[in-house]
């Protein structure tokens, strides 16, 4: 379920929220708008839950997919903005440095990537939508510390479409599910695809016939259809 998708209600949901624990906020139920589906919202929150209370030890980096799920009201005209989709993510614990270095590396990996298969569009700075009154504030931090980033794809005939992002959160989620390391709440980051929109990205720009592509594309989707996608 999701609240209303009205101006006053999130406002007054959010200030409460600010004011006392969310678990004895209990609004009227016209509150929220009818429940349709029950889904997670994220591949990344599962890492943490999975590591609430622990140390993690050494810097790691691990990856996960699952079947996600978004309510962003009328943006869901918008080709490829699903209610469901799949996403890959990698996710970093650790110390900072180790956050902010994984993730400038595996924006470099995406770099490449996309000059192999031929997909063309940026790497820009981001903001996440904040349903708030303190929008701004909280968009205008993510922008001025690059917090994160998304890669947008050009999908003729509709502009652009968002294929990725990568997020750096800090301490956010350790302080949330108690993570340390060697006594210290870790920094995380993460990097997520979507895809059900590059599949969509692909078809787009480059058609439906494999035979078509990219060669690096085409050789690398030949792997996978062969259940070897590093080509060994």
């Amino acid at each position: 379920s999701h609240l209303e998708t009205d101006i006053d209600v999130l406002d007054k949901f959010a200030e409460a929220a600010r004011k006392e624990p969310l678990s004895s906020i209990a609004p009227a139920t016209t509150t929220f708008a009818p429940a349709r589906l029950t889904h997670n919202p994220s591949t990344c929150y599962h890492c943490y839950a999975r590591r609430a209370g622990q140390d993690i030890g050494d810097d790691t980096a691990v990856t996960a997919i699952t079947r996600c799920h978004r309510f962003e009201s009328l943006n869901h005209r918008e080709p490829g903005r699903l209610m469901e989709f799949t996403m890959r993510e990698v996710i970093f614990l650790g110390t900072p440095d180790f956050a902010r270095e994984t993730r400038t590396r595996s924006l470099e990996l995406v770099e490449a990537l996309v000059r192999d298969w031929e997909i063309y569009g940026s790497l820009v700075t981001a903001n996440d939508p904040f349903f708030s009154s303190d929008f701004a504030n909280k968009a205008a931090q993510q922008l001025r510390l690059a917090m994160k980033y998304e890669y947008k794809a050009l999908l003729p005939p509709y502009g652009t479409i968002s294929v990725l992002s990568s997020n750096l959160h800090g301490p956010t989620f350790s302080k949330a599910f108690s993570i340390q390391q060697r006594g210290r709440p870790i920094n995380t980051g993460c990097i997520g695809f979507g895809y059900e929109r590059l599949a969509l990205v692909i078809h787009a720009q480059h058609g439906a016939d494999p035979a078509k592509w990219p060669a690096r594309l085409a050789q690398e989707y030949a792997n996978w259809c062969a259940h070897d996608p590093l080509g060994y």
